[in-house]
């Protein structure tokens, strides 16, 4: 099978459903090993297909969760202790508790900072979008990046565009005046 708009589209929904390659692949008739040489090939493809992973992760976990907590609601003993262990500080080993409240606080941090519109360009929300990346990765960064560019350019299509390749500029120019600032050491005298 080529390579085609067709195919990804294909291999998008069915990821949203189900994060896993080779059951996808299976499911829209290409070998796994094929699969992944288009990942390579196609910088743009293996960004899609890492989207399309997240949110369906995202939907699976979803499940799981519901099903946990219908078990906690029906007074189920092993559910309420997962749950418990998974989802407060107090319950869970000393290290991982840590990490979770740490997590918890960034989130709050993260949701309670705002947006200002500067009227002129995107420099705030560009800084948002790198505090995301900093916080949380590259790889939820750009799932929730994306939210957000099309909920601030209120999902006009030229615009959001405008906004990634203008982003992409930034960043770009960002590390060079980073770089430089690093390379610059004071004469001592």
């Amino acid at each position: 099978m080529k390579f085609s708009s067709e195919i990804v589209t294909q291999v998008l929904k069915e990821l949203e459903k189900v994060p896993n390659i080779r059951y996808v692949s299976s499911k829209v008739g290409i070998d796994h090993s094929t699969f992944y040489r288009w990942l390579i090939k196609y910088p743009s493809f293996n960004k899609r297909v890492m989207e399309a992973t997240f949110i369906g992760k995202r939907a699976v976990c979803g499940t799981a969760e519901a099903t946990i907590i219908k078990g906690v609601q029906n007074g189920d003993f092993k559910a309420s202790t997962f749950y418990l262990t998974h989802n407060d500080p107090n319950y869970m080993q000393k290290d991982k508790g840590e990490h979770f409240s740490k997590m918890l606080d960034n989130q709050v941090r993260f949701m309670q900072s705002r947006i200002k519109y500067d009227g002129a360009n995107f420099e705030t929300l560009f800084k948002l979008l790198d505090e995301l990346n900093k916080t949380y990765g590259e790889e939820v960064s750009v799932n929730l990046g994306k939210f957000m560019v099309e909920f601030f350019c209120n999902n006009d299509t030229q615009l959001i565009e405008l906004c990634n390749a203008s982003y992409e500029e930034w960043r770009i120019r960002k590390t060079r005046e980073e770089a430089i600032k690093e390379s610059f050491v004071p004469e001592e005298k």
